[in-house]
């Protein structure tokens, strides 16, 4: 049977069907990056992970961006491991944490963490529903129900899941997105950090325009 996630084989033609503004409005967006540091993303596939990871903030931080994106970074393993609380793109862009990979692989947790961040979020940031983007190479092996996590945290955010590799669990990925067209596949890092790239420009378009990001989240095409 052909998978629902789309296959991202020729990541460099990513459309979001949008030209990029030349400024973005004052309306503000969370913007969660949840990443998952259980041993199976040791050794490269951590240091692929770490230059998406970079690729998205940067992405967000541009100039036409300015005051525009909160980020906050959540890595996931046994347990959280590591939390960077909200701040604007542009301070984040330079010292995002790397992911330090070990352990198991807990979604539910890092899902709930998303979610608390989510709702604890500043009143100026309620013009816009966080967006939560996750990405594992793997299935949950401990820890909760994710599946009842997410559907908690999907009532305050819209959620996009990747799954990243060729071991990845996209059934339970598409499970906990937000809607099956908002669960991706990128095999490697080239195709992780060009379809990132495509979801900081998708919601930079999406917030400069004034319209919900869950719809254009949900055809990032190749």
């Amino acid at each position: 049977m052909k998978s629902v996630i789309p296959t991202l084989q020729r990541v460099g033609t990513f459309s979001t069907g949008l030209a990029r503004p030349v400024t973005a409005c004052r309306r503000q967006q969370l913007a969660i990056l949840v990443r998952d540091a259980s041993s199976s993303m040791s050794g490269e596939k951590a240091r692929e992970a770490d230059a998406a990871s970079r690729t998205l903030a940067t992405e967000l931080a541009a100039p036409a961006n300015r005051g525009v994106f909160t980020v906050a970074v959540i890595d996931f393993s046994t347990s959280v491991s590591n939390v960077q609380p909200p701040e604007a793109a542009d301070s984040l862009v330079g010292h995002l944490a790397p992911l330090t990979a070990s352990g198991s692989t807990n979604v539910a947790d890092a899902l709930s963490e998303a979610e608390r961040i989510a709702r604890n979020a500043p009143a100026d940031l309620a013009a816009s529903r966080p967006v939560v983007l996750l990405f594992s190479d793997g299935r949950p092996n401990c820890g909760g129900d994710a599946r009842t996590v997410a559907a908690s945290l999907k009532a305050v955010a819209d959620v996009v899941t990747v799954a990243f590799g060729s071991d990845a669990d996209e059934a339970f990925l598409r499970e906990i997105a937000s809607s099956p067209a908002h669960a991706y596949r990128c095999r490697d890092g080239r195709e992780l950090r060009k379809f990132f790239a495509a979801v900081g420009a998708t919601l930079t378009h999406s917030i400069a325009a004034g319209v919900p990001a869950a719809g254009p989240l949900a055809s990032i095409t190749r």
